[in-house]
């Protein structure tokens, strides 16, 4: 499927989770929350925005492959995640938020919400989503004072944010990720988050394998990987 022309008519379950990133004194850890969020069409409509803008940029938004599928991963709880009750999902939700923080090895990883949810695009089609939003400061003026305002996430920056999509197609959920950091230079400030912690992998997609290291991979390897794919496609190009 392609998201490029993706339209979501409503967020139905959403809950935010506070993630607290790793010291030199102390590993990364998640604050729980035990209550969905509640919140007004104005900022639904906010948050889908957000989502649609990332997703419907097809240069920064993959799919990728489910490499987890263990009885406790991301892809066992697509199958039954649309008949979770709000305890169960709020449960699930939790130990999800653990995962992130576990997935925190580095300390220069930051902190941030860490928010889950579900709803239904304008086809009918059920999604689920987890977005890791890190923290930001910003300034407003009320009568001629300037103001700071900490804490504050989503913004129209997208370096800030994470999107883990899952939509359902048939009886199957195919995964995507949003990540505007997703580059080879940042590559372990984004596998953290679709790799250790959402179970994915990107090897089965070209538009990503090829143009970024794999787990132990130098820059020389990288480009004698990518010279050899390129001669072993020339050769099946031409038998």
């Amino acid at each position: 499927m392609n998201l490029a022309k993706i339209k979501i008519k409503s967020i139905d379950r959403i809950i935010a989770h506070e993630i607290h990133p790793k010291t030199e004194q102390k590993d990364a850890y998640a604050k729980t929350s035990l209550n969905l969020l509640k919140f007004k069409q104005a900022e639904k409509k906010i948050l889908i925005d957000r989502i649609v803008e990332a997703l419907t940029n097809t240069s920064k938004t993959f799919k990728l492959d489910y490499e987890d599928k263990s009885s406790d991963s991301v892809f066992a709880l697509m199958s039954n995640i649309k008949s979770l009750k709000d305890p169960e999902y709020i449960k699930s939700s939790a130990s999800m938020a653990n995962d992130l923080a576990n997935a925190h090895f580095r300390t220069k990883i930051p902190g941030g919400y860490c928010l889950i949810g579900n709803g239904l695009t304008i086809d009918k089609q059920f999604f689920f989503f987890v977005i890791k939003a890190e923290l930001q400061e910003v300034f407003n003026i009320i009568y001629n004072e300037l103001h700071l305002i900490k804490d504050v996430f989503l913004s129209p920056a997208k370096d800030f944010y994470k999107i883990g999509f899952f939509i359902e197609i048939g009886n199957s959920f195919f995964p995507y990720m949003y990540d505007d950091q997703f580059s080879l230079q940042k590559k372990d400030l984004t596998e953290y988050f679709y790799g250790k912690f959402l179970g994915l992998t990107t090897d089965r997609n070209d538009t990503v394998s090829y143009t970024h290291l794999r787990a132990h991979e130098t820059v020389l390897d990288l480009v004698c990987r990518l010279l050899l794919e390129k001669k072993k496609k020339k050769y099946q190009h031409l038998h």
